[in-house]
Formats: structure tokens, sequence, C-alpha cells
């Protein structure tokens, strides 16, 4: 499992998500997979972790999913920590 592209976005109404794209490199396609983010602040100290389940993912295939992030400190950057598969 590959985590590509993630982000760290802020709407307009100041709501942030998270946003990857997931690949399965295997034969075989995935249930689910869960994501473990790090979160940051804006001088890339740790202030929380977040988990992302994703669901259905295609084998050789790649998945986008995004997660708004629920924490209450200033999150300025989120760093993959790990990707295990349930």
């Amino acid at each position: 499992m590959k985590v590509e592209d993630p982000a760290l976005t802020r709407l307009e109404d100041g709501t942030r998500l998270f946003t990857a794209k997931i690949y399965n490199p295997t034969d075989q396609s995935l249930d689910r997979a869960q994501v473990q983010v790090t979160l940051l602040d804006a001088n890339n100290r740790r202030v929380g972790t977040m988990a992302v389940e994703v669901s259905n993912i295609a084998a050789r295939d790649t998945t986008a999913f995004r997660q708004p992030v629920d924490s209450r400190e200033d999150v300025s950057g989120a760093r993959v920590k790990s990707v295990m598969v349930l």
C-alpha cells in the first residue's frame, strides 16, 4: 500500500480536509485500509493524529479519499505515519 499526494486544505468555511490517494499494488482487492496521519502545527510540531479508513480498494488501482480534520489545534500540515490493511 502506498499513499500518494497527501494534502491538507482549508475550505472557505474554515473546514480543514486531509486528502490523498492510496495505491494497491497487489493482485487482490482490499476491503479496507486504515491510514494513520500525524497532524502538525506551523512549526512542524506534532499536535495530534487522525485515522482515515478507506474502503473498496481495487487490485492494482488508486483510490482517492478525503476526511475532515477534527482537531481544536491550529493544524497547518499533515504527514502520513502508516498504512494498515484491515
